[in-house]
């Protein structure tokens, strides 16, 4: 049931935190608006409640496992059809062998000094330095009024750099270390479920499908690529 699923989840998060993943607070703000349309007032919601938990948790997790099964697969590399074709070149996407990963280089000192210089002078003064930034963060948390904390968050998120997309060389020992996602402390991570549908989100859904029929090239010849989509 819901109340399960979101002690799951709530486990995993606080694993994930005590790893060492780093989360901010942040709220939305939206319009209220009266019968006619017009703007009468503005509705904070916040990011924090249990349900957005649960749904995040659960995201970030088939977006792991997905990272993994691909790192894992040994499917032979196929090449692509320089006749263009949309079933050859959906064929050869599907069967590229390294996995397209998300990567978010770690900026933990970074972002530890602009917490430092943000907060108040009192709390600068006593707060702990040989921590990690999630321990800084909670700590400032625990000290400031939500607002507060909120602007904090949202000041030293521009010391974050920001992830890219990169295809990752495992023809060693895997992934390097360096490939990982710092924010969410995790070695392997892509999007494989996101609000947001890129077109590397694709590659990985055809990929995914190619992987998991075990013979993609066989089943675009008989299925086509509509069956290759349905799959993905």
């Amino acid at each position: 049931d819901l109340q399960t699923l979101a002690d799951i989840t709530s486990a995993r998060r606080r694993r994930r935190i005590g790893s060492g993943a780093v989360v901010l607070e942040r709220s939305k703000v939206f319009f209220e608006h009266d019968a006619d349309g017009q703007v009468v007032g503005l509705v904070q919601e916040s990011g924090s409640s249990p349900s957005h938990h649960l749904i995040e948790e659960l995201m970030v997790l088939a977006n792991h496992i997905v990272a993994q099964r691909l790192v894992a697969a040994s499917a032979a590399t196929t090449g692509c059809d320089p006749s263009g074709s949309n079933a050859t070149n959906k064929q050869s996407e599907a069967s590229i062998r390294n996995p397209l990963l998300r990567k978010h280089p770690d900026t933990e000192e970074k972002v530890k000094e602009k917490v430092l210089t943000v907060v108040q002078d009192e709390l600068r003064m006593i707060a702990p330095r040989e921590v990690s930034l999630s321990e800084l963060l909670d700590w400032c948390k625990q000290r400031m009024t939500a607002h507060a904390y909120e602007a904090v968050c949202a000041d030293v998120l521009k010391e974050f750099s920001e992830a890219e997309y990169i295809v990752a060389d495992t023809a060693q020992d895997g992934p390097s270390p360096d490939d990982g996602h710092w924010a969410l402390s995790l070695p392997t991570y892509m999007h494989f479920t996101s609000p947001i549908r890129r077109y590397a989100d694709i590659l990985v859904h055809r990929r995914l499908a190619h992987i998991i029929q075990g013979n993609g090239e066989e089943q675009l010849n008989k299925g086509g690529v509509e069956g290759m989509d349905e799959s993905a």
